[in-house]
């Protein structure tokens, strides 16, 4: 071994075996150091660490995965790459998976069930730590492969059927209720209202909203508006919805995307509030500096995220967990964009 040093700072083949004669250590104890456990002595700690940083070691995940080592890696599935809410939710995962010393693999499965499914089971053979899914549907087959799986893992912004899973969710039926208890006893003669995907966050807000709606006036559900691009092509109805009828009118979108691509098309031609009030709902944070910055119902996406990297966490080290289905509370936002 008289050549090692030199050869292994311009080469990776020192091994764990290698690092753990040099420390003067165990293998096993080299491995708790390489997975962050804090059972290690201050001082064996060093010594490890001081020959890794000698010599350039680098561990060889795919070995840890036969033999069975955590990984440190965490895979989060995600629902749309391009959409402010999951990248918000991403944040409030990695501020807490940072903080731990786990890493991230992200993947994204553009709301298509069968991309879902075959994702996280590559996740599963790559034996990651655990996973944070953001489920298509309650009864996502995902959900019970990952259960029978034996995986850790927590399902975000969805409640599933499955009465035993852990989940963060906002509680999109109470956030539908507050914009309903705020336009009650306005003078609004007609309201639309426009969603997207037909998934349960969707349907729990118009649930929450239309069951709590005292206002007497004409409602009209436009369906299948998903995208940013959809809602600003959707202001054109907005627009002959208003010329029919002059009288100004209230319009309650799913998700701030969409509202955000209604507003920059009918803002051009329309004043708003005055004529046409906008109410969103995710509070992204375009929300706040849009033209008309947006009234919208916020259900603090970050801290979704967080919560349910910091439960996962307490699950793949099998701590105390308390609760582990969690909604979190919204709070309505009151900006320009309503009168």
């Amino acid at each position: 071994m008289g050549d090692m040093k030199q050869g292994n700072k311009a080469s990776s083949s020192i091994t764990i075996a290698d690092v753990a004669r040099l420390a003067n250590a165990s293998k096993a104890t080299v491995s708790r150091v390489l997975t962050g456990n804090a059972r290690v002595k201050p001082e064996t700690k060093a010594r490890i660490l001081s020959v890794i940083d000698e010599y350039g070691f680098v561990p060889n995940r795919y070995a840890q995965c036969l033999a069975g080592t955590p990984t440190r890696m965490i895979g989060v599935v995600i629902s749309e790459l391009a959409n402010f809410f999951f990248t918000e939710v991403v944040e409030g995962v990695d501020s807490v998976l940072s903080e731990e010393n786990y890493s991230m693999l992200m993947c994204f499965t553009n709301w298509d069930g069968e991309k879902e499914l075959q994702t996280v089971n590559t996740l599963i053979k790559n034996n990651v730590d655990g996973v944070i899914l953001s489920a298509s549907s309650p009864e996502s087959p995902t959900i019970k492969v990952l259960k029978d799986s034996g995986v850790p893992f927590v399902v975000v912004n969805c409640i599933p059927d499955d009465p035993d899973i852990p989940y963060v969710s906002g509680d999109n039926y109470e956030g539908g209720r507050l914009v309903a208890e705020y336009l009650n006893g306005s003078d609004y003669s007609k309201v639309l209202v426009v969603t997207g995907f037909d998934d349960q966050p969707m349907k729990l807000r118009c649930q929450g909203f239309l069951e709590n709606l005292k206002l007497s006036c004409e409602i009209c559900h436009y369906e299948n508006v998903p995208t940013a691009e959809e809602g600003q092509k959707f202001g054109d109805t907005i627009i002959q919805e208003l010329r029919k009828n002059s009288a100004p009118l209230v319009v309650f979108v799913s998700n701030d995307n969409v509202a955000i691509g209604v507003e920059n098309n009918i803002s051009k031609e329309v004043r708003i509030p005055e004529e046409v009030s906008i109410i969103g709902y995710d509070d992204i944070a375009p929300a706040s500096f849009c033209r008309v910055p947006l009234t919208t119902v916020s259900q603090n996406i970050f801290l979704m995220g967080r919560t349910a990297a910091e439960l996962l966490v307490r699950l793949i080290s099998k701590a105390e967990i308390g609760e582990s289905q969690i909604l979190i509370c919204p709070q309505l936002i009151i900006r320009e964009s309503t009168r």
